[in-house]
């Protein structure tokens, strides 16, 4: 890690030069609010379903696609009352130890019923998790 005046020749302070500086979860500071800066806080991101085929009789003779597009609310979050469930520490980092209270299936649910609601009871085809909007594995880091 190193620290540098613009403009100065010298850093003021460095830590470890020789290892690669891994900001961490620091960066979603700046991330979380260029998104807010650029979205405006009414945003809300969307979980999305469709269909491949048409509907016939109750059955939908294709595929079913659940599009994820950034919806952190998959599961028991969202309350009654609509405000949010979020546990200190947060159960994104594996910290939390106690799991939050509710149906861990309640937004699918929602979606199912949603899907319902447009006449599907049954799928002939599969059902996907569509998760292209997001970046999947690990990268090589440079040497």
């Amino acid at each position: 890690m190193r620290f540098q005046v613009h403009g100065a020749a010298e850093p003021i302070h460095v830590l470890n030069p020789q290892q690669r500086f891994e900001p961490a979860s620091a960066v979603k500071l700046f991330i979380a609010g260029s998104a807010f800066d650029a979205l405006g806080p009414g945003h809300r991101f969307r979980t999305t379903v469709h269909g491949t085929g048409p509907v016939v009789l109750g059955t939908l003779r294709g595929g079913l696609t659940l599009v994820a597009g950034g919806d952190l609310l998959l599961g028991p979050r969202v309350r009654r009352d609509g405000s949010l469930a979020l546990p200190v520490p947060d159960h994104s980092y594996g910290t939390a130890g106690q799991p939050i209270a509710g149906d861990p299936l309640q937004q699918l649910r929602h979606l199912a019923r949603q899907v319902a609601r447009h006449g599907v009871r049954r799928v002939d085809g599969t059902v996907r998790v569509d998760t292209s909007l997001f970046r999947q594995g690990t990268e090589a880091l440079p040497q």
